[in-house]
């Protein structure tokens, strides 16, 4: 089952950075997310669940701020834990139960990055990955004939950077 991330208005306190916003700002194409939380409630931390609530209350910011071309869908269900490996989400927790899954995937133009896994640690640069991600995707050219999970490449170096390697390590 999955649900729109509707922003409540209830003590949401998230204030998107400016830099955000102009991405947001300057998007000509949708942009969809998925958010899946498949937290075990009996052997996963209260902690976790608290980070869940504050990346949902950030993607719902995204989606205000976004004028549309931000779709936030949740996927919280256990019935979603294949949907979710199927995004490239790694499953946690399996020692104490079963899988769970946070982490969020973002597509745009029939180009998919994903973020496997969701942790407290990497909390405050959460923003500013999913921002990067957001343009990176929208910058790239729309491509039908691609499959809609394949991963971002990375940019190819040019010649003159791999020469300039080779030399500074020549075996």
């Amino acid at each position: 089952r999955s649900d729109t991330i509707r922003n409540t208005g209830a003590t949401n306190s998230v204030v998107l950075s400016d830099s955000t916003k102009t991405v947001l700002k300057n998007l000509d194409s949708a942009v969809e997310i998925h958010f899946y939380s498949l937290l075990d409630q009996a052997s996963v931390p209260a902690s976790t669940f608290a980070l869940a609530d504050r990346i949902n209350q950030l993607l719902a910011e995204y989606q205000r701020v976004g004028g549309g071309k931000i779709s936030v869908k949740l996927f919280n269900a256990s019935s979603d834990a294949n949907a979710a490996s199927a995004e490239g989400l790694k499953p946690f927790n399996l020692d104490k139960g079963d899988a769970c899954y946070l982490g969020l995937s973002v597509s745009c133009k029939g180009q998919k990055e994903s973020f496997p896994q969701l942790s407290a640690e990497w909390e405050q640069a959460l923003e500013f990955d999913l921002s990067r991600a957001i343009a990176r995707l929208a910058a790239t050219k729309p491509t039908p004939n691609s499959p809609a999970n394949s991963s971002v490449n990375s940019p190819v170096p040019d010649s003159t950077s791999i020469d300039d390697l080779k030399r500074a390590i020549p075996n």
